[in-house]
């Protein structure tokens, strides 16, 4: 089950990072400037989350914490993609609902998917009592591989047909790491973390 976690978080993580700027080109009209601005949000967002993830995790319960940033990471989608459908001088650059709408939701949803992949190995290993064998792990990182080349180009497929696909794209593959992550982590989620 963390292999398919992961080929999922990796996917959303790669399809979003690699197609915020041109959705914000194509749909909400924005320049490529502003759509760079979006990805270098994005990636800075991803990268402030795993430092706040290294320093939190050692006083976290793994479990819950990766719960609540998987909810994060569904509610920027959601955000994001109400401001998809809005009209399009409710999201012009510079206007609140630019910064609400759209950057706020892309830099939440950086932070929010951050701890995920170091968190579902801590997560696996709780799970299973000791570490996760060579073996497995290789084939858990080759899950992830595989996410990373596969979801993407179905993103992207979907984007050729419709930009707004984008949005309700990652609300549907976040959902689903959710109940991936869910079904095989809602045993830890009720007990209380080991000190």
């Amino acid at each position: 089950m963390t292999g398919a976690f992961l080929f999922v978080y990796v996917g959303i993580e790669v399809s979003f990072g690699g197609y915020i700027d041109v959705f914000s080109v194509r749909w909400l009209d924005e320049s490529k400037v502003q759509g760079a601005t979006l990805t270098s949000i994005y990636w800075g967002a991803l990268c402030v989350g795993r430092a706040v993830a290294a320093l939190v995790t050692p006083f976290v319960h793994h479990a819950r914490y990766l719960a609540w940033q998987l909810l994060l990471a569904i509610a920027s989608a959601a955000a994001l993609w109400v401001a998809a459908e809005a009209p399009a001088e409710d999201v012009e650059p510079g206007s609140s609902g630019w910064w609400l709408g759209v950057v706020a939701p892309t830099a939440c949803f950086g932070f929010a998917i951050a701890p995920l992949f170091p968190g579902a190995l801590l997560v696996v290993e709780e799970l299973l009592g000791h570490a996760l064998p060579a073996r497995d792990a290789g084939r858990v990182v080759g899950a992830a591989a595989a996410g990373e080349m596969i979801l993407p180009l179905l993103v992207g497929a979907l984007f050729s047909v419709s930009p707004v696909s984008f949005c309700w794209s990652q609300l549907v593959l976040c959902a689903g790491a959710a109940l991936i992550f869910f079904t095989n982590s809602g045993s830890l989620l009720t007990f209380k973390a080991k000190q």
